[in-house]
């Protein structure tokens, strides 16, 4: 009987290692083999749910717009319904929203598999002007923030009765003539503002007569001579809006008492 050769402890090394290192190879074979089937079935539905319209984008939703209607934002954008979502390029509608609008933060998200999020954090806004029936709407630096057809925020106050306005493209600064009649107006303005009384006033005018007239949200009107006259009274005119007095006349232009009477 033939006696079979006993293997060295080196040469059964090396044969287990052959093993091993065949079957690691087979093994990443199968896994590569799944992963492409994987793929392809995944790449064949995703074609199918593009085909089917998945991915057509079919709400657009506008957070935090208050000066601009949010269909305007839509359309500013330039994203429409239908549009294929990964189509769509977010910087571009950012640009063309922001050649109508000046904004703190302008952000826009795509919400797979069909939704666009636009979201808006406004400029505050310091007063608006009435520009031959175009709103136009101005920040505490005289920029313009933006345009409108009509007077989209009431807690605005409108400032009018200058000889003339200059109003350029969004983002530049208004100036207006008498200039520094606007410069009075502006200050007074900037004045409530810094005491959180903005949204109570609805009018700062020039009157033919060189002094101005204050109107609140309330229907009271406040005559004032000049910026000294104002800030001289500005105690009383804060008490009296913050009170919510309504629909007086009171003048303090005259004397060193205010005069005040029921609005006719």
């Amino acid at each position: 009987m033939r006696r079979r050769n006993k293997r060295s402890p080196k040469e059964q090394r090396r044969r287990d290692l052959k093993k091993k290192h065949r079957l690691n190879m087979l093994r990443r074979i199968a896994v590569f083999l799944i992963c492409v089937a994987g793929l392809g079935v995944l790449g064949y539905s995703f074609v199918v749910a593009l085909n089917d319209g998945v991915f057509d984008v079919r709400t657009i939703e506008v957070e935090g717009s208050e000066l601009i209607p949010k269909e305007t934002i839509i359309e500013e954008s330039g994203i429409r319904e239908g549009d294929n979502i990964f189509l769509v390029n977010v910087n571009e509608a950012q640009g063309r929203i922001s050649d109508s609008l000046i904004t703190r933060r302008l952000v826009i998200r795509k919400v797979m598999p069909d939704k666009i999020v636009i979201q808006v954090e406004e400029k505050p806004v310091l007063f608006a002007v009435n520009d031959n029936g175009q709103i136009c709407y101005f920040g505490e630096n005289l920029e313009l923030i933006t345009k409108s057809e009509y007077l989209t925020r009431s807690d605005v106050p409108l400032v009018s009765g200058l000889t003339s306005y200059q109003i350029g493209s969004v983002g530049d600064a208004l100036t207006a003539e008498p200039a520094y009649k606007f410069d009075i107006i502006v200050e007074m303005l900037r004045t409530f503002k810094n005491n959180g009384l903005l949204n109570r006033i609805s009018e700062v005018s020039l009157k033919s007569d060189n002094t101005y007239r204050i109107i609140t949200v309330d229907g009271t009107v406040f005559t004032v001579k000049d910026l000294d006259n104002f800030h001289d009274y500005f105690g009383y005119i804060k008490t009296v809006v913050e009170n919510g007095e309504s629909e007086l006349d009171i003048n303090l232009t005259a004397g060193n008492n205010p005069i005040q009477k029921p609005r006719s």
